[in-house]
Parts: structure tokens; sequence; C-alpha cells
């Protein structure tokens, strides 16, 4: 009974379920149909974002690639730049963008072009260095304050200061020699050209040289040599105050340490204070060749005298310039006056005795205690001989008494 009286019920609950499960398959077949797309769309989209990532890869390579060709192209453009910095005397510039382009060449020498890009900068750099030399040696004979910051900063930038010093020196002491090798050299041309060998001017040595100078030439080529040497001198005297007023400053522009620093401002000071000596050193040794090249004992006095004081000037210049007593100066003219007045004694010797022996003489009445030194010539002869006396003989004449 009880069934019969719940099948209503138990229908409406059946069809409920038979529609349930009819929603189910639907709900079913919705989902397996979105996962469907899903999929599908996620396998499409994958595939799209693959390739654009791929193309972007591809992109961003090609841009590098670009970009490294561009300066390969600005690499090989450089040489024409450099050149034109060499022409406008900017060691520096040059220099930091030759440093530069090797740096970038390193960058890129996977590229078979850069090896040979590499080898034409190097050379370039070695040609840099060369003029920067040349243009270092023209310091000795015309010191220009901001030509020579330009070349320190070069040699800074190379890391060859050391060595820019040591050159600096060798070119002073080449120029000295040069320098006072055409002097000599001009003169001897302009008034005797013919004691020039065939050999080639370059080929006569200097001492040579010194004895070819004629008299009448010999006071205005000393006089020249003197300005010309003065003038090295005076070059490497402005080269030490520029070091002196810019040492701090020049401190700022280099990247080193303080140790390193230090010690290459401690040997510059040391270099240049040591080559005062060395250059005045050499600066003696032209003058005195020069002054030992030519017989000044027939020099008239008064030449001579302007020579000795020519000579003296050079000397003082030579103490405050360096502190030193040129002793080989000293040594030079003393034997050139050792021998002016051997020879000027000799010739008054043999004019007294022609005057002696072509004169006619009488004696000279004179009073029983005569000497020489009651003479006004011969007064100093007192302190040479205080103790003899001087006596008449018979015949008349004076005869020192011992």
């Amino acid at each position: 009974m009880k069934v019969l009286d719940n099948q209503k019920a138990y229908m409406q609950e059946l069809q409920r379920v038979i529609d349930i499960q009819a929603t189910l398959e639907l709900a079913k077949t919705i989902c397996d149909s979105g996962r469907s797309h899903l999929e599908h769309s996620r396998k499409e989209t994958s595939l799209g974002g693959l390739t654009v990532l791929a193309k972007n890869r591809k992109k961003q390579h090609l841009f590098n690639v670009l970009q490294s060709l561009r300066t390969i192209k600005t690499l090989q453009q450089t040489d024409v730049r450099l050149r034109e910095m060499l022409q406008e005397e900017d060691y520096p510039g040059a220099i930091n963008l030759c440093l530069e382009c090797e740096k970038a060449a390193r960058a890129f020498k996977h590229y078979k072009c850069i090896s040979e890009l590499s080898a034409n900068l190097q050379d370039i750099l070695i040609q840099i260095e060369s003029e920067l030399d040349s243009a270092l040696a023209k310091t000795c004979n015309n010191f220009d304050a901001l030509h020579y910051e330009k070349l320190q900063t070069a040699y800074r930038y190379l890391g060859k200061i050391q060595v820019a010093m040591d050159q600096l020196h060798l070119h002073f002491m080449n120029s000295i020699n040069s320098e006072a090798f055409l002097v000599l050299l001009k003169h001897v041309e302009e008034n005797c050209p013919e004691d020039l060998n065939e050999g080639g001017i370059q080929t006569i040595p200097f001492q040579e040289l010194c004895q070819k100078v004629g008299v009448e030439d010999f006071t205005p080529c000393l006089v020249d040599l003197c300005k010309t040497l003065w003038k090295v001198m005076s070059n490497y005297h402005e080269v030490m105050e520029w070091h002196q007023q810019h040492d701090d400053f020049m401190q700022t522009q280099e990247d080193e340490s303080d140790g390193e620093a230090s010690y290459n401002r401690k040997y510059v000071t040391q270099k240049l204070n040591h080559g005062l000596h060395r250059i005045w050193k050499e600066v003696q040794e032209r003058v005195k060749c020069y002054l030992l090249g030519t017989d000044l004992s027939y020099f008239k006095y008064d030449d001579f005298i302007h020579v000795l004081d020519l000579v003296n000037r050079l000397i003082a210049i030579g103490e405050e310039f360096c502190g030193s007593k040129s002793e080989e100066l000293h040594d030079s003219i003393r034997t050139q006056t050792v021998n002016y007045f051997k020879n000027y004694h000799r010739s008054r010797l043999e004019e007294l005795r022609m005057f002696l022996e072509n004169e006619v003489w009488e004696l000279c009445p004179v009073k029983a205690n005569f000497s020489l030194v009651n003479l006004q010539e011969f007064k100093f002869l007192r302190k040479i001989y205080p103790s003899k006396g001087h006596r008449r003989t018979d015949s008349g004449n004076i005869k020192a008494e011992m």
C-alpha cells in the first residue's frame, strides 16, 4: 500500500534524476568542447609566441650586428681623423682616440677584418710616439708652455712619464752639440768655405771645425756660440719651472695610484736636478773645445780682454744655472792667458832688444845711492827685493848688491 501511495512521488523523483543526468551529460559535453577549444587555442598561442620570440631574438641579433658593423666602420674611418689630429698637434686627443679604438678592436676581435685594423692602429700609435718624440726635441730650442703641456699629457696617457724625461735630456744634449756645430759651420762657410772638405759638412769633427774658424771671426763666433748655448740652457730652466708650477695640476690628469704618482714625481725632480750639471758640463766642453782650438796669443790686447770678458760672463751664468765653479772653462782661459802673456812678453822683449841695440845711449848722472826702485816704473820691485841695495861700479854702471 505504501509503495502505491508513494509511486507518484517516486516517479517525480525519478524524472528529476533523469533530468539531472541529462543536464550533467550536457555539461560534460560543454566542458569537453571548452577544453578542446582551450587546448587548440593554447597550441596556436604557444606556437605564435615562440615565433614572435624567435623573430624578436633574430631582430636583436641583427641589431647587434648592425651596431658592430657601424663600430667597425667608425674604426676604419678613425685613421683619417687620427692623421688630422696629428697635423693639428693634438697629441693627447690622438693618443686617447687611438687607445679607445684599440680597446674597441679587442672587443670585436672575433671578426676577421679586425686583425688588420688592429695592426693599423698599432702602426699609427707607433707613428704618434715618433712624432711626439720629434715635438719634444723642438722644446730644447723653443719652449712653449701650452705646447709642452700637451706633450706631457700625451706621455701620461701612454704611461711613459719616465721615458719622456729620459728622452728630453737626451734631446737637450743633442741640441747642445748640434746647435754649437751649426754656429761654427755658419761662420766657417761665410768666411772660409774652401776649408770644408769634400766629404760633406757632417763628417767634420767639432774639434777640427773649431780650428777652421778664422782669427778675425773668432770673437763674433764666440758671441753667437754663447748666445745659442745660453738659449738652450734658458729653455731647460723654463722646463724646470713648468714642472714646479704644474706638478700638482698634472697629477689630477692621470689615472694612477698614489704610490706610482709619487714615484714619478720624485723621478722627474731628480732627473731635472741632475740634468742641470750634465747640460752645463756639455756646454763647458763645447766652449772649451772652441777656445783651445785657436791660438789667441797673437790677438790684440783689447780683443783678448773681450774674449776673457765673454767667458767670465758665461762662467757667471753657469754658476747661477747650477752652482758650478766651471773648472773646465777656468782651465781653458788660464791656458790661453798664460800663452798670451808668454807671447806678449816675448814680443816686447824682442822690441826692447832691438831698441837697445839701435838707439844711442849715454850715462845718466845719478846719486851714488841710486836704486832702480827710486824710479816710478820699478817701485813694485821693493816687495820682491826688499833687502837688496845697489852701488855704482868704477865704470859708472849700477850693480845690485847681494
